[in-house]
């Protein structure tokens, strides 16, 4: 029988399953998606993946898991061509000539994304001229694809992001987080068992803490100093480098940087918590590193969609800083959560807000939850930039206006300070504040310990990962700078350690030449356990002679954002403390007195007079004008967040200082300095504030030693 018109041979119609026009359709369908793959793949997908897998520490401060990373990889290679195609097969239901139009309008942006990356990256070419190369090459693509020769090679083209993926997957260091090693090592031994909770703090100088009698400021800090006289406090501890992802591994492991190793189990396999692991309890909260194997900490809470959303807003940020679109920032200058929200009731200290603070928390109440052989770890990101916190632990947020990048902790990352001394010096005041409330979940931490009653058979470490300088003109961490860091390294390296043992009730102070890599043989030493493996470090209260030098790696930005080692410093081992007890904490602000951490800078003197026992002089004829003019309409002091860093422009030069009272007080006296335009900033104190309406008044002042407050107006 002959085969009717509209049927296939076997009295199907075309559509109905297995005949050519659903193959042909198919194979129109592939056409389509090849280029829109082949150009996401070249224009985003390559260029995050490469970025994402050079940096598995963005990965793990995210808490991303196995199936994250997987689903990651995937949306990047995937998701974008794949919303293209499903759009323009929705528009092509209605009209084809409409699809066709859609899809060179899709092939174009597309093509514009990579013209927008051969442009930044290959090219060099920056601001307007990305834009243009963009709109070039995309207007190009489109015309190319017309050409058959071209469409077959964007067929072959589309299994090239699969191939990126592969990479990511497999071979780079995010990639080895999905394979991780042992969980414990294999025949470890505890002779003196106890609860051990190590304690580390980021960005925390030891010139904080001291003043130039080289003791703690038990006013500024009275549980650090508390600690200090029940510790073995090793004085003259240094830090090994200045990234976190490779100066926390030294402490976990006591091993030096070396070059090609991430901060993650796979590259560490022997470090404390594989040591402890198959006789510890394990309570750990990292943050940037992940040297604790899944097998033994599990992994990080918070949903798959709250992380995966994170995970897109990096990528974002990262695709656009490698067309040039926004620049290039330090891949951890924004390891910061967002505040928890606070109800009612919360004392002020329980709101940690800026990083971990759900850890810190589940850290209080472990400890009376878990038996003795538990490892407690936390690594806490404070008093790391950006400072925000009061010693009350309420916070403060930057100014609401033109602020980018006034200095490095107030909008983007900046390594190295202004040559104007005020900016340096409030950064000070600021990490001085903010380690005081560092100081304030300290004397928690030992509160509940004792609490509990588990004080005298805990093992309790704390010490910082780096500390931070603030010098004008100089790197504030001896980074990825073209400037000589020698003159700040005493800044950068010297760090609190404090190491208090099981049943120890008198403090000792040490200044024998200890790193950083010392902190895990110590522990091990306390514990009695053998070490598996040679390490660099030693105990610190061992009686083996110690080095005479010290060591500090720098790092630097290599390829796409990826961290390598750079040069090393060696420092002779009596060089450092010296340094710092001559930078100590009173050079910052009294030694004693109220409001003492206010009275700073050159008019330290007026911080806390009102203002009519002051000289007033004629009007300054000066605008100057608050970045936040309607911060004090409306204040409560018992609020989380409290409008007390107040900053904005001077109309004009720089050079006279600004006088900020609030209701009738002088909170801080301000230098100003140039940025884009003339800038002044100050911390004035919580306890100026009122309910309700607050007056602020800012006032011009040539001399602070001979003070005459000449009144401005707002522009």
């Amino acid at each position: 029988m002959t085969a009717q018109r509209g049927h296939d041979g076997r009295g199907r119609a075309p559509g109905a399953g297995g005949g050519r026009w659903p193959a042909a359709r198919l194979r129109r369908e592939l056409r389509a998606l090849a280029p829109l793959v082949a150009l996401n793949g070249f224009a985003i997908a390559q260029p995050v993946l490469d970025v994402l897998g050079d940096n598995p520490e963005l990965i793990v401060f995210r808490g991303a898991r196995a199936l994250d990373i997987w689903l990651l990889g995937l949306a990047l290679v995937a998701a974008v061509p794949l919303v293209l195609w499903a759009t323009e097969a929705a528009v092509g239901a209605v009209s084809a000539a409409a699809r066709t139009a859609v899809h060179h309008a899709f092939v174009a942006f597309l093509g514009a994304a990579l013209g927008a990356q051969l442009a930044a990256r290959l090219v060099g070419l920056k601001g307007a001229l990305v834009v243009l190369g963009a709109v070039v090459v995309g207007a190009a693509v489109t015309v190319a694809l017309r050409a058959s020769a071209v469409r077959l090679w964007f067929a072959y083209a589309a299994l090239a992001p699969f191939a990126f993926l592969v990479l990511f997957l497999g071979f780079s260091p995010t990639g080895d987080l999905l394979r991780q090693p042992a969980a414990t090592v294999q025949g470890v031994a505890v002779e003196n068992p106890a609860r051990v909770i190590l304690l580390v703090l980021d960005e925390l100088p030891l010139t904080s803490l001291v003043g130039p009698d080289g003791a703690i400021d038990a006013g500024l800090y009275p549980a650090f100093a508390e600690l200090a006289g029940t510790s073995h406090w090793f004085r003259n501890t240094t830090s090994v480098a200045s990234p976190t992802s490779m100066a926390v591994p030294s402490i976990l492991t006591g091993r030096m940087p070396q070059a090609g190793l991430r901060a993650n189990v796979g590259d560490h396999p022997v470090n404390l918590f594989t040591l402890l692991g198959g006789a510890y309890r394990m309570d750990v909260a990292e943050s940037i590193t992940r040297l604790c194997p899944v097998a033994l900490c599990g992994t990080a809470e918070g949903s798959r969609r709250a992380v995966l959303t994170a995970l897109g807003t990096d990528a974002t940020r990262m695709w656009a800083e490698q067309v040039g679109l926004r620049p290039a920032s330090d891949p951890f200058a924004g390891f910061a959560e967002p505040a928890r929200p606070r109800g009612p009731d919360d004392e002020p200290f329980a709101d940690l807000g800026l990083d971990q603070p759900e850890r810190f928390d589940d850290l209080l109440r472990a400890v009376g939850e878990t038996p003795t052989r538990t490892l407690h770890y936390v690594h806490l990101m404070l008093p790391h930039t950006p400072s925000r916190y009061l010693p009350s632990g309420r916070r403060y947020e930057p100014p609401a206006g033109e602020r980018g990048g006034l200095w490095d902790d107030m909008g983007r990352f900046v390594d190295v300070w202004t040559d104007h001394p005020w900016p340096p010096l409030l950064g000070r005041q600021r990490a001085v504040l903010q380690t005081q409330y560092v100081d304030r979940l300290l004397g928690a931490l030992m509160d509940e310990l004792r609490r509990q009653d588990v004080w005298d058979e805990t093992l309790l470490v704390v010490t910082s990962d780096h500390g931070r300088a603030f010098e004008p003109g100089l790197p504030a961490r001896a980074l990825d700078a073209d400037l000589d860091p020698t003159p700040v390294l005493p800044d950068v390296m010297a760090i609190p350690f404090f190491l208090k043992e099981p049943g120890q009730t008198e403090g000792t102070v040490s200044d024998a030449n200890v790193e950083l890599t010392d902190v895990l043989p110590t522990i091990a030493d306390v514990l009695g356990v053998a070490l598996p493996g040679p390490v660099e470090g030693t105990s610190a209260l061992g009686e083996r002679p110690r080095p005479a030098t010290k060591r500090f790696f720098q790092f630097v930005t290599g390829g796409d954002l990826g961290l390598e080692l750079g040069e090393v410093h060696v420092v002779d081992e009596g060089a450092v403390l010296p340094t710092v007890l001559e930078r100590n904490v009173h050079t910052l602000a009294p030694p004693d007195g109220d409001l003492r951490l206010y009275r700073v800078g050159p008019g330290a003197d007026l911080v806390g007079r009102r203002v009519d026992e002051l000289a007033q002089g004629p009007p300054a004829g000066r605008a100057v004008t608050p970045h936040a003019p309607d911060a004090f309409a409306d204040v409560d002091p018992d609020a989380a967040v409290l409008p007390v860093l107040v900053s904005g422009r001077v109309e004009g030069p720089a050079g006279p200082y600004v006088a900020i009272a609030v209701n009738g007080v002088i909170g801080a006296v301000s230098g100003t300095f140039d940025w884009e335009y003339t800038v002044f900033a100050g911390m004035v104190p919580e306890q100026l504030l009122r309910p309700g309406a607050n007056r602020l008044d800012l006032y011009l002042l040539e001399d602070p030693a001979a003070p005459v407050l000449r009144p401005t107006s707002p522009a």
